[in-house]
């Protein structure tokens, strides 16, 4: 009985180990895949010049990002499958590196295709009912595990007199905001990342809300801050190297403000910090603070 339930168990390892393989093998060729996507795109751009030849780049870039999701989300549901399972440490540690690889090409891949969104002009702003106090909480659970590993504070000041309920684009606000907070986080090894929200009822039914994430990060020499919100820009690289980024997260912010009829701007002292301000008008049917 003893050398059946050895066999077993060296079976079950013998398994896993090679379903390690074959995911490492999947997540290797997804890395090809894109880094051949990526210089595609880069002969493409310098080929293309008139405005039909940017629509077909952003085409392009939009089947590609499509192609390349579909493999990527395969070992994201792989890796999660795997983690259910029985496995040593050692393993576990990896299954984890690989789904949180996974995750990050994904959401670069989501940039991208976000990117080709903009630049063909099908971006749409789409508005609906939401909770205002829901998307702040959701908002900040999401940031305050970002900040586990780093010796920081995060301090958030939310006026009490925004609606409770508003009609805006929850998901695009969302993604504004997980967007400059996330990157405050990113370049903030130590002091604190702030989140203020104010708001100036503007009309019978309309709110201006101004979004302040201020940091005590590395901050943006006055030279760069022009660069800032351009595509594939990546500020200060000898300095930053290391740090994951496709230099399209702010670009697509700024994107989405100018869509959803606001604005984004910044200021820093390089190696102080940086604090950027947005703007986003949105509405209300019945005026009700939030607390």
């Amino acid at each position: 009985m003893v050398g059946v339930d050895v066999s077993v168990e060296q079976y079950d390892a013998v398994m896993k180990y090679e379903l390690y393989i074959i995911m490492v093998s999947i997540l290797i060729l997804t890395l090809l895949m894109i880094v051949l996507s990526c210089l595609l795109i880069r002969v493409y751009r310098e080929k293309l010049r008139s405005d039909q030849e940017n629509m077909s780049k952003s085409t392009f870039l939009a089947h590609i990002s499509h192609e390349i999701r579909t493999p990527m989300n395969a070992i994201v549901g792989m890796s999660e499958l795997m983690l259910r399972e029985n496995l040593t440490p050692t393993v576990r540690e990896q299954a984890v590196n690989v789904r949180q690889a996974a995750a990050n090409l994904l959401a670069i891949i989501n940039d991208v295709l976000d990117l080709s969104k903009v630049e063909s002009g099908k971006m749409e702003i789409i508005e609906s009912p939401y909770l205002f106090a829901s998307l702040v909480n959701d908002v900040i659970s999401i940031i305050r595990m970002r900040l586990t590993d780093k010796p920081m504070l995060f301090v958030a000041n939310i006026d009490s007199r925004i609606p409770s309920r508003m009609i805006g684009d929850e998901v695009r606000l969302r993604q504004v905001l997980l967007n400059v907070m996330s990157n405050a986080v990113k370049f903030t090894n130590e002091g604190h990342v702030s989140l203020s929200i104010d708001c100036e009822i503007t009309g019978e039914h309309d709110v201006t809300l101004t979004i302040r994430i201020q940091d005590t990060g590395i901050g943006i020499r006055k030279e760069d801050l022009d660069k800032l919100f351009r595509n594939f820009s990546q500020i200060d690289p000898a300095k930053n190297k290391g740090i994951e980024g496709s230099g399209l997260g702010l670009a697509i912010t700024k994107s989405l403000c100018l869509a959803m009829g606001g604005d984004i701007q910044v200021s820093s002292h390089y190696g102080e910090g940086s604090t950027f301000t947005l703007t986003l008008p949105q509405y209300f049917d019945e005026y009700s603070p939030f607390a």
